[in-house]
This record gives structure tokens, C-alpha cells and sequence, in this order.
């Protein structure tokens, strides 16, 4: 019986003192918020359902609230960019031979799909978050497999993708009219964007030098795009003087930590101060991961006068703050991947 114990004992230390991190949640604190700055934006806290596409979602929004500052008043579809990231990532899985379609990205796979296809209005190709697309992933993943050996460099394959896709999703609209013109996506988009400057990259870590571009090593961006690496101070600074001058700031990062309460709202860290090193730290340890995007959009204090960004999420509105979540600044240091702005 005692070597029984003396194992039970063993075990649970090693899980304590290994690769389970996180072997308990802290109740989220009741806090409470003053002095809230919000940047505008044309439409509430979207909800992405079963898609992969949170980075689509804030991309989206980031480009009404552009377009807000210049003095237009649009709720785009993220629901098009969801779309077309199912087309070209279902003929990636074709010919990369894969089993499933994944439309895992960062922001600037929005852009790149921008680029190509365009975006519409949110009335032309409304969301369908109830949609049950794990249902039409299997279908998308029955596809592949029937059409594995196919030698029309995909073109069957993708005709029956487009059928499944649009029983799912909704077919797709040519044209957009608007101001008596009649736009298809694309024109539409380039006349949304003329004038405005590239969207920045940024990141910060300490394992290559600053102030030089760095490729992200996350396999959601195989696209192998280059991020500007940034001192964290630096990084903080810029994310906190563009929301607090009415912009927004798309992050990237961590959220399967135990400092992120969906339901209540908060995105805190419990730990002391944040510092670079405990940042890479947390980096060479394996457990700052890119799994989530939100869009920074305001700025407050708490009832301690501690600072926080205002988050706007993309799982609807059922939390505590209708859809926005309070992100700390020790929470920021810790668990950014990359900034979109």
C-alpha cells in the first residue's frame, strides 16, 4: 500500500512540474472599469461559429473601422473572406495530398485573399454562424479522398467543392452595386482601400536582433510572411497610442492559457510584471502558441488604476461584456504573437 501512495505521489508531482502548465484556473477577479475609450465601428461583435477564421473576422473589422475614420459607415463580410479561404485551402489540401481543409491563417492571409478576390458588403453575403460546418469539412474531407488521384490539376475536385461550399455557405454574389456602378469584389475592395497606407506587421522577440524583419516559425503562416521585430516596450507603446487616437490594433496570440475567462471577459495574467525575458521564457518553453485573433479597440483603467485594452471578440456577444473582453497589459506582454495595423 505504501509503494502504491509513494506512486500516486510521483506521479502528481510530475505533473505539476512538467509539461502541464496550466493544472488549475484562478477564480477571474470582480474588477471593475473607468475612463473607457472605444474607436468606432459600424457593427457589433460578430459571432464566426465553427470557422477557423477569427483572423478574418478582425481583419474585417479593422478595415470598417478605417474606412470609419474616413467617413464611411460599412459592415463588410467576413462571411466572403471565410468563403474564398475554404476555396484555395481545399485545393492546397488537394495537392498537398491531405486529408482534411484547415483555414487556419493570420492577418495577412485577409489580405492576401483580399487582393485576389475582393470583399463585399455584409447585406450582399450575410454570416451564417449557426452554419454546421464540421459537417462540411467531412464532406470537404470525403472529396479529397475521392478525388485523390484526379489529373485535371484539380478542376473536378474544385467543382465539387464549390457545390458543397455554396449548400453551406451560400453562392457567392458576381456583382456589387453601389452608387450607381455596378463593382465585382474586387474593384469594389480597391475602391474601399485606394489611398490607404500598407498594413504593419510587428512582433517582438528577443532571439533575433530588433528593429530587423523576422519570419514568424507558426505553421499558420505559410505564407512565411515577415514581421518587424520590436522591443516590448515598443510594441505596447504602438498598440496603446493607435487605439487610444480612435484606431485599432489586430493581435494575435495565446488564449488557451489560464489568465483567458471567455465568459467573464478578461484577458489578465496572474503573475508579477511581465518582462522580456520572462516573455521568451514562456516562447523557449513551447507555450506561447498563435491560436486565437481579436481586435484591440479601447483603452481603460481598472478600479486599482491598472491598464487594459478594450478586445473585441468574434464568438457573438454571450459574455459578461457583450462580446469585448479587458485585456491587461501583463497579459498583452506575455501572450502576443504578432500586431496588425
Amino acid at each position: 500500500m505504501k509503494t502504491h501512495y509513494l506512486l500516486l505521489y510521483v506521479l502528481i508531482s510530475m505533473l505539476m512540474t512538467t509539461g502541464c502548465q496550466w493544472t488549475s484556473k484562478p477564480a477571474a477577479p470582480e474588477l471593475t472599469f473607468h475612463n473607457e475609450c472605444l474607436s468606432p465601428l459600424p457593427a457589433p461583435p460578430r459571432n464566426q461559429g465553427q470557422a477557423e477564421s477569427c483572423w478574418g473576422y478582425s481583419m474585417t473589422a479593422r478595415l470598417e473601422n478605417r474606412l470609419m475614420l474616413c467617413g464611411d459607415t460599412i459592415a463588410l463580410s467576413p462571411w466572403f473572406i471565410t468563403r474564398k479561404a475554404y476555396e484555395e485551402a481545399a485545393l492546397r489540401a488537394w495537392q498537398d495530398k491531405a486529408r482534411k481543409v484547415s483555414i487556419r491563417g493570420m492577418g495577412h492571409t485577409f489580405l492576401s485573399l483580399a487582393g485576389r478576390y475582393g470583399i463585399v458588403p455584409q447585406d450582399e453575403y450575410p454570416c451564417r454562424p449557426r452554419t454546421r460546418l464540421k459537417d462540411m469539412n467531412r464532406e470537404l474531407a470525403d472529396l479529397l479522398k475521392q478525388h485523390r488521384k484526379d489529373t485535371d490539376n484539380g478542376k473536378r475536385f474544385l467543382q465539387e467543392v464549390n457545390t458543397v461550399l455554396d449548400r453551406y455557405m451560400g453562392t457567392l454574389p458576381e456583382r456589387i452595386g453601389t452608387d450607381s456602378l455596378s463593382l465585382s469584389p474586387l474593384e469594389y475592395y480597391h475602391r474601399l482601400t485606394a489611398g490607404m497606407p500598407d498594413v504593419k506587421r510587428l512582433t517582438s522577440f528577443q532571439y533575433t536582433p530588433y528593429n530587423q524583419e523576422l519570419v514568424l516559425d507558426y505553421p499558420d503562416n505559410y505564407e512565411r510572411k515577415t514581421f518587424l521585430n520590436l522591443p516590448l516596450d515598443s510594441l505596447c507603446r504602438i498598440a496603446e497610442q493607435t487605439v487610444k487616437k480612435g484606431g485599432t490594433v489586430v493581435w494575435e496570440g495565446d488564449t488557451s492559457n489560464n489568465g483567458f475567462y471567455w465568459r467573464e471577459g478578461l484577458a489578465i495574467w496572474h503573475d508579477a510584471p511581465v518582462s522580456p525575458d520572462d516573455r521568451e521564457n514562456n516562447y523557449r518553453r513551447g507555450h506561447l502558441d498563435d491560436n486565437h485573433t481579436l481586435l484591440l479597440v479601447g483603452w481603460v483603467t481598472d478600479n486599482e488604476g491598472r491598464p487594459y485594452f478594450v478586445a473585441q471578440n468574434s464568438w457573438g456577444t454571450n459574455n459578461r461584456y457583450h462580446g469585448l473582453m479587458y485585456m491587461s497589459l501583463d497579459y498583452f506582454r506575455m501572450w502576443t504573437v504578432a500586431l496588425f495595423l
